[in-house]
């Protein structure tokens, strides 16, 4: 329980188990006393109830959710939610107010302190109420610069809330659908792939969402969200034969088989979705099988549902490369990519082109030549956009080469996350090997 306790001269905050809250206080010569149930919430609800409630505010986009900034947040609410009779939704559920460490207990302390100065020298509710939400802006900016701060440990990132590297979510491609960033993965077991599904509102912490089971290796998913009919479009691969689209009303399904994709040219093998900023959506995809020269990347625009391609679209990119990353910077759009080697290695290579559909020009590696690109093979990536920028971040996917495809090489398959520069609308800086790194996830940018 967390009471919040008036002394003679302030408030103070006493922690223990965060099962309900009582909050007890005097304004105006009344006494209110209410057990109060609020939010189930983690970080992103809190954080929605602050941008409720300081939702005119010019400065509202600053508002994040993280870390002891919200514990703040939260219990500034909690006052506020009371003092001033606030209504708060009953859909969140509880609120899990996590210990508050001594300098916050401090901050808390003086903030309160000087909330009920204020309500002394206005009788205005609105008037309280503003100075509170001054309050809110305040606490959660000083709170937050730290927290959004992010350490990556370039060969193990993806960690669940324990801290131990998660293992079953190979080949994410990872999406941002709202406030919270989705990564569609696989696992394999006894020759079986599933797709995997985890979140993460922070990219520290790593929740598993879901399991597809899937049908022979239907389990590359590329996930867009249709802002048409409102629902998010996947895509999942069976190499060398077919790409299945399926459809659901949230990010972690159920995703119900909508159709098959009209056939491409050539069969599919390795696949990516990519949508531009006009919400033009574009299916990426090399083919499978055939003289190695001749097997390149290819490009369909999809229609306005995302359901299938427009065959009229097609761009050939003249490139034989798979296992792809498609960014947009400055205007120009770069195409990420290894040579044809399955599960081995090389030096992995870029091209650009104006536009999704070409026309498309090679330009030469990322990673220092030799390298072959850390070991690693391309695989997506992941742009985390803040206030100050877009920071661009190479995934990369290591096999053991000399496990057979029975799947013991899935087994201790591990992902390497880089950060990548661009230095121009055409070309990048070339990649450095770093064994941990800072992203700023609010600020865009890394370290």
């Amino acid at each position: 329980m967390i009471k919040m306790q008036r002394n003679t001269n302030a408030w103070w905050c006493a922690s223990a188990q965060p099962a309900s809250i009582q909050v007890n206080f005097r304004l105006e010569g009344h006494e209110h006393g209410q057990n109060t149930s609020v939010v189930g919430i983690g970080n992103r609800a809190a954080c929605q109830l602050l941008r409720g409630i300081a939702g005119h505010s010019k400065r509202r986009s600053l508002l994040k959710c993280s870390g002891e900034g919200v514990t703040l947040a939260r219990g500034v609410f909690l006052l506020l939610a009371n003092s001033l009779r606030a209504r708060i939704p009953k859909s969140l559920g509880y609120i899990m107010l996590r210990p508050v460490k001594s300098f916050y207990s401090a901050l808390i302390t003086s903030r309160i302190n000087t909330i009920v100065g204020l309500h002394r020298l206005f009788s205005s509710a609105s008037l309280l109420r503003f100075a509170v939400i001054c309050l809110l802006h305040a606490a959660v900016l000083q709170c937050t610069a730290a927290d959004s701060k992010v350490i990556i440990h370039t060969e193990s990132a993806m960690r669940d809330a324990r801290g131990e590297w998660i293992s079953d979510c190979l080949e994410p491609h990872i999406y941002k659908f709202g406030d919270t960033w989705y990564a569609y993965g696989f696992a394999m077991r006894d020759g079986t792939f599933d797709t995997t599904c985890y979140s993460s509102t922070d990219l520290k912490e790593w929740i598993f969402r879901v399991k597809f089971p899937a049908k022979g290796r239907l389990s590359v998913w590329c996930v867009a969200f249709n802002q048409k009919n409102n629902e998010y479009v996947a895509f999942g691969a069976v190499y060398g034969k077919s790409i299945q689209v399926y459809t659901s009303k949230n990010p972690t399904g159920p995703f119900v088989l909508h159709n098959e994709l009209s056939p491409v040219e050539g069969d599919p093998g390795d696949i990516l979705v990519y949508q531009d900023d006009d919400k033009k959506t574009y299916f990426i995809y090399n083919k499978f099988k055939g003289k190695v020269q001749s097997r390149y990347a290819y490009i369909y625009r999809l229609n306005d549902d995302y359901y299938d391609i427009d065959p009229a679209s097609l761009c050939n990119t003249e490139t034989v490369m798979e296992g792809f990353w498609m960014v947009k910077h400055q205007g120009g759009y770069f195409l990420f990519g290894s040579g044809l080697v399955g599960y081995g290695l090389c030096d992995n290579f870029y091209i650009t082109a104006p536009s999704p559909l070409g026309p498309w020009t090679k330009r030469g590696l990322f990673a220092p030549a030799g390298s072959k690109t850390f070991h690693s093979q391309t695989f997506q990536g992941l742009e985390v956009s803040g206030k100050n920028g877009t920071a661009h971040v190479y995934i990369g996917h290591r096999y053991r080469e000399s496990e057979s495809l029975s799947g013991k090489r899935f087994y201790s398959a591990t992902s390497v996350w880089l950060p990548l520069e661009f230095t121009s609308s055409t070309s990048v800086k070339e990649m450095a090997w770093r064994d941990q790194w800072t992203l700023d996830v609010v600020d865009g940018s890394v370290k």
